[in-house]
């Protein structure tokens, strides 16, 4: 049986060939005979068009039952056909990707270009700040010590040195242990004060690295880091020592000047312009003025 080929239905077939020369019907009983089932490739009319002959490729099969051989069979420009349309689908595919890749790749380059450049600006302008913050700390003529939070030496300027006498690579990393005995209990104070409120300043002494004691002015201030905690403190040391000598000396002035003046028989202070500002104890006592 054949749907195109009705002219061989009941026909011995055994020397029917191919164009080619290949006895087709004959590799189909030997294929089935020898494997039970295989494919034979051979040259068929195109359908019921037996003017036009291509190439194709059957699949046959014993049917024990009633000692036949069943094929099917595909054109070869089909498959060809098939697979070109395959390769058109695929290869548009690959160009809508490829197009979008690169779009994308695109995309993203320029994205990383201005995050980039934003980057280089954002670093460069750090740099700057960095720069400038440096050089108000080393110009600064009072001491800056940068502190983190559990109170270790991160940063301190050249006036510390020249202050206090230690070198940054002496105490980097480390405590600073220059408060002298007498001021630990304000000190202490100081730092919970700044813990609280953000910022501290008072008047206190500090030891120098070869033991001398010296006035300071502390003003600080805590910092915090990124996440929202506190990072630590930086504090600004003010040498008030010969400030606090010339504000003794005046004070034992006038104790000395008042002693004097409460000890003088009739002692008065008399202004420019003619106002008494000041008499003493004896001369109040010798006129009954207060």
């Amino acid at each position: 049986m054949h749907p195109y080929r009705q002219d061989l239905v009941g026909r011995n077939v055994s020397d029917y060939a191919d164009p080619s020369g290949k006895f087709l019907f004959r590799e189909f009983v030997r294929v089935a005979r020898d494997k039970g089932a295989g494919y034979v490739d051979y040259m068929w009319q195109w359908k019921d068009d037996p003017n036009r002959i291509v190439p194709k490729i059957s699949y046959i099969e014993t049917f024990s039952p009633w000692g036949w051989i069943l094929g099917t069979g595909i054109y070869i420009e089909d498959v060809r056909t098939d697979m070109d349309a395959l390769f058109r689908n695929l290869a548009y595919l690959s160009g809508t990707l490829l197009l979008l890749i690169v779009a994308f790749s695109g995309y993203y380059v320029w994205q990383w270009a201005g995050t980039e450049k934003k980057r280089r600006e954002a670093w460069e302008a750090l740099k700057e700040s960095r720069e400038k913050s440096m050089a108000v700390l080393e110009s600064s003529p009072n001491a800056v010590v940068v502190y983190d939070h559990q109170g270790r030496v991160l940063y301190f300027n050249p006036a510390f040195t020249r202050i206090f006498g230690w070198e940054l690579r002496e105490l980097i990393g480390q405590r600073v242990d220059f408060v002298p005995e007498d001021c630990q209990t304000e000190t202490r104070n100081a730092l919970a004060e700044a813990l609280r409120s953000g910022s501290f300043a008072f008047e206190t002494k500090r030891r120098c690295k070869d033991g001398r004691v010296i006035f300071v002015q502390i003003n600080a201030a805590t910092y915090r880091l990124g996440d929202g905690t506190t990072g630590g403190m930086v504090v600004n040391l003010e040498d008030i020592s010969d400030r606090k000598k010339s504000e003794l000396a005046l004070q034992e002035s006038e104790a000395r000047f008042r002693r004097m003046h409460e000890a003088s028989f009739g002692a008065i202070g008399i202004h420019i312009d003619g106002r008494i500002e000041d008499f003493n104890q004896a001369l109040s006592r010798l006129t009954g003025y207060r």
